[in-house]
């Protein structure tokens, strides 16, 4: 028999608290249909159940969900709340209890996710051209285009040199760095030369911002690996003060 709401919290199994947005129709970017209530649900990232996905890919605030929405925020788009709590005692079939709940989303606008992805990766980036540069857009001294198609080109080779010895490191040749190094070091590349990309668009005031806002939530998706690098619910909070 399902535990109640009140039997999960009174037993101390409180697990976490997600943020999710959605379209006006409560559809995440995964196609599952959010509403409020309460759900039982397998609790192993592994699973393909849909709440279970959902909880798994979920910001940890609300100002990160919006940040990482792959479209710009419109006065139609839905913010939920889930909060899990780990219920199941067969260790084979572990069970989650999420409650749902819709509440208000801040607004964010397309200049603060970028100023945000422009400072997270800068953060964690360990490039000094890019860290430089990423310094110059946060403070105004330089948002030109050419700057920024400077510095995507720039770090497009790095990604193809890090390619080269990541293929290298596969194949049992010493590199001198570990095939874990490579993969971070690409991976935050990667995320560099979105960003890049995306200040470049926006500079040349292209009319494409789904686009802008496209490149900005791939470059933040999953982030939160890093975290040891740079506190991204600070970060957020400070982008989104400082308007």
């Amino acid at each position: 028999m399902a535990l109640t709401y009140f039997q999960v919290v009174d037993r101390g199994l409180y697990q976490m608290k997600k943020y999710v947005l959605t379209d006006k129709d409560g559809f995440t970017v995964k196609h599952t249909q959010m509403k409020a209530g309460k759900f039982i649900h397998p609790a192993t990232e592994e699973s393909s159940d849909p709440m279970a996905q959902v909880v798994n890919h979920g910001a940890d605030s609300p100002l990160l969900a919006v940040i990482e929405s792959p479209k710009d925020l419109s006065t139609s788009s839905r913010l939920f709340v889930l909060q899990t709590w780990t219920v199941g005692v067969d260790v084979k079939n572990p069970q989650a209890y999420t409650t749902v709940k819709e509440v208000a989303a801040p607004v964010v606008s397309l200049e603060q996710k970028l100023a945000f992805a422009v400072a997270a990766t800068g953060n964690i980036s360990s490039s000094e051209d890019y860290c430089a540069w990423s310094q110059g857009w946060l403070t105004n001294a330089d948002r030109t285009a050419a700057s920024a198609q400077k510095i995507r080109q720039q770090l497009s080779e790095e990604v193809k040199a890090v390619e080269g010895m990541e293929w290298l490191t596969s194949r049992g040749y010493d590199t001198g760095s570990s095939h874990a190094k490579n993969q971070e070091q690409e991976d935050i590349t990667k995320r560099c030369v979105l960003i890049a990309q995306a200040t470049e668009l926006i500079a040349a005031d292209s009319p494409g911002r789904d686009k802008i806002a496209e490149l900005v939530a791939e470059a933040t998706h999953g982030i939160s690996r890093y975290g040891e690098k740079v506190d991204l619910e600070v970060l957020a909070d400070k982008v989104y003060s400082t308007g």
